[in-house]
């Protein structure tokens, strides 16, 4: 997880289960809401209702939480692009999915709900096209529950370029994902600590 600089105390986190994302945040004394159908949010986390339309036209928050949402969802521009409205001035949006293309898709964890697919290039371009600019993104290998996995990351602001064409670096990024090499297998395998240990 990242960590902010938050000066508003407005924090929200959308799609965010029991709202355990906010834990930290609400250590530091931040006002922390959240977004989900969760009928039981953690003590001192504000549910404002179960979807984006949920929340009041006006409402400004200056940190959003958007954590491996993006790609259950039936339209992540329209996602994002909705979430932006809701940024207060200066405030950013932080995306995090898994990077689950790797070796064409892999559907025996998540058959169902896993619609999206990304890569490093595409994440940080969905952002873009919807206005804002990345400030910062990496992939790095996360646990989510009780396996380790490829995340892609993204932290965005207002200010972005919009719609760019895709360079042949996004084209030739996505088709080592989906080819990739027996060193870079490995090397996956290795960063996950999926190769068996010889001692």
């Amino acid at each position: 997880m990242v960590h902010f600089d938050v000066v508003d105390d407005d924090i929200v986190d959308f799609g965010g289960g029991n709202g355990k994302l906010l834990v930290h945040f609400l250590e530091k004394g931040h006002l922390c809401h959240l977004i989900d159908y969760t009928l039981k949010p953690l003590p001192g986390i504000n549910k404002v209702g179960d979807t984006l339309d949920d929340i009041p036209s006006d409402q400004k928050y200056h940190v959003i939480l958007c954590s491996h949402v993006l790609e259950h969802v039936a339209n992540p521009s329209q996602t994002v692009r909705e979430l932006r409205t809701h940024l207060e001035p200066g405030g950013v949006i932080y995306g995090e999915v898994p990077l689950d293309i790797w070796g064409g898709i892999d559907i025996s964890h998540d058959p169902v709900t896993h619609i999206n697919f990304f890569t490093h290039y595409s994440f940080e371009e969905l952002f873009r096209r919807q206005g804002l600019r990345v400030l910062k993104s990496k992939v790095f290998a996360a646990t989510y529950g009780r396996r380790r996995l490829d995340v892609v990351m993204v932290v965005a602001q207002e200010g972005g370029q919009g719609t760019v064409p895709m360079p042949s670096s996004g084209v030739h990024q996505t088709t080592r994902l989906l080819n990739p090499t027996l060193l870079m297998r490995l090397y996956r395998l290795w960063r996950l600590r999926r190769l068996p240990t010889l001692w």
